[in-house]
């Protein structure tokens, strides 16, 4: 420097110490993540350099925490403040075991080129609290087979060596039992096996393996009772019904051991169930047989319910007892040389047209190795029922089958003059039963709509006299008496339509254009 110069101090020509905070700590939950943070202010320049350290319970040595998994430090964020000095918050990410940080303290060391030496801020000793232990819902395997190794298990978690305490117990057809495996051979419970975790907790698999029955484990409930320190009440975790599935054999491989009630209790076979045979020819107050062959099952505790589905109503449980038309025998069961058993259920039945023409039966099956129930169903029956021949007229068939109307043509007086009287009649026989409606209508010439006719001064239609016939069906004459005129009838159309209960459509009988005299051409 050639010449003196005079220049003004400022705050950036003179390292300023740090000034360092108390440690906040927050609530320390085992295996929960959490920080401690430490704000540091008011240093120049910002090369700060920030280590945390641990002192564990009982110890004298600090140990440098990036020598721990479950502790993270995160860079520092230096902030320059208006008076150009800087400030940040050291942290320290923890995830705090109640093992080894419950008593302990953690120390935040502070150097700067502006110290001569380290500063630091101490935590008081740690209190951790004890987290209570997870416990998963229980795996069952995809499907529980007969005579075959499972194993059920359940996790849990958060906990510590040693301090947990599992009991497996069984509910079936409503009476609870401890299992013991000491006692009882077909269970076995293996011990715990821990495995530590990052957070410095344990967890474990808590298991049951045996070998199921279906008589022993079919629709059984198995409970996993947890106790821990830290519970103030046990954790439990049920199984839903656990249902066994047989170990089908097929027909003469059906393992035995040469004990009929061993050979019982460990297997189960699903019944093959046929269609339902049904006559070819059903005719009505005639007795018939519906059967259905159920075969290759074991033990022999089957139910078998018959419903009948009529056309727009509920399916109806048939039930012999309190219906005379039908009875259900007694299922006899054929043993089979390879122990399996067969039936025959059966349905005897008288059927009714009213009743049973278009309805379906159903075979329902139950077995102890059925999920749901199989179940077969006929199709709808076709009742036949002919003409009674030739006998009491007078006794009317209540079971008589009905029958669709023949119409006749309408019968036309061949020459029509205006102003007499003459009769359109339309034969209509062989129908049952007797609810028959006929209407009379007439489409005039050159029109397209039709016109219904009443009973009037020109026209009249009698009433209908229906007569039954020695095969039962009916029988009558529709007539239209009336008196024509040459301007209203001429080329006119007449319409005699019949509606019966056993048609979904009317029949239609129409006359020719009617030709009517003109009286004018007589002279």
């Amino acid at each position: 420097m050639e010449e003196p110069e005079y220049k003004e101090p400022g705050i950036t020509d003179f390292p300023w110490d740090p000034v360092l905070g108390e440690i906040n700590v927050q609530t320390l939950r085992e295996g929960s993540e959490t920080k401690l943070q430490c704000e540091i202010s008011r240093y120049f320049p910002d090369n700060l350099t920030v280590t945390w350290s641990k002192r564990e319970k009982g110890s004298n040595d600090l140990v440098n925490v990036t020598k721990y998994y479950n502790c993270k430090i995160p860079d520092l964020q230096h902030v320059k403040q208006q008076d150009h000095t800087y400030r940040c918050t050291a942290s320290l990410d923890l995830t705090p075991s109640l093992e080894s940080d419950h008593g302990a303290e953690f120390i935040c060391r502070v150097q700067h080129p502006s110290l001569k030496g380290a500063i630091e801020r101490r935590t008081e000793p740690l209190q951790v609290l004890a987290c209570a232990p997870r416990v998963g819902n229980i795996i069952v395997p995809g499907q529980l087979q007969c005579n075959q190794l499972a194993e059920l298990q359940c996790k849990i978690s958060h906990v510590q060596r040693d301090n947990v305490t599992v009991t497996w117990s069984k509910i079936q057809k409503g009476k609870k039992e401890t299992i013991d495996s000491q006692s009882k051979a077909k269970y076995y419970i293996p011990d715990l096996t821990y495995k530590k975790q990052q957070n410095h907790s344990y967890s474990c698999s808590a298991s049951l393996v045996f070998i199921p029955s279906y008589e022993l484990d079919h629709r059984a409930v198995f409970i996993c009772r947890v106790q821990h320190p830290n519970l103030k009440a046990p954790i439990e975790r049920r199984t839903k019904l656990l249902l066994s599935s047989p170990q089908v054999q097929a027909p003469g491989k059906l393992e035995t051991t040469g004990k009929e009630e061993e050979a019982q209790a460990m297997t189960v076979c699903a019944p093959h169930v046929g269609d339902i045979i049904v006559p070819r020819q059903l005719q009505c107050n005639q007795s018939y047989t519906l059967q259905c062959e159920i075969s290759e099952f074991h033990p022999d505790n089957l139910t078998v319910t018959w419903s009948k589905i009529q056309k727009g109503k509920e399916e109806e449980t048939i039930d012999s007892e309190s219906k005379e038309q039908y009875y259900i025998p007694d299922l006899t069961y054929k043993k089979q040389r390879d122990h399996t058993y067969n039936c025959t259920a059966r349905l005897n039945f008288t059927p009714s047209y009213e009743s049973d023409h278009e309805a379906e039966f159903s075979c329902r099956v139950e077995h102890p190795s059925l999920e749901e129930p199989i179940e077969r169903r006929t199709e709808p029956l076709e009742m036949v029922q002919t003409p009674r021949k030739p006998g009491n007229p007078g006794k009317k068939d209540k079971t008589m089958r009905p029958w669709a109307p023949r119409v006749g043509d309408i019968i036309v007086p061949r020459q029509l003059h205006s102003n007499k009287s003459y009769t359109l009649q339309c034969q209509i026989s062989q129908f049952y039963p007797n609810s028959l409606s006929v209407t009379w209508l007439k489409k005039q010439k050159g029109e397209k709509e039709t016109i219904r006719l009443q009973s009037s001064e020109r026209y009249q239609i009698p009433d209908i006299l229906q007569e039954q016939q020695e095969d039962h069906t009916y029988s009558c004459t529709a007539r239209l008496v009336f008196t024509p005129s040459y301007e209203s009838d001429h080329g006119a159309e007449f319409i005699c339509r019949v509606k019966h209960s056993v048609l979904k459509e009317p029949i239609e009988r129409r006359t020719d254009p009617l030709r009517v005299k003109n009286p004018r051409s007589w002279w």
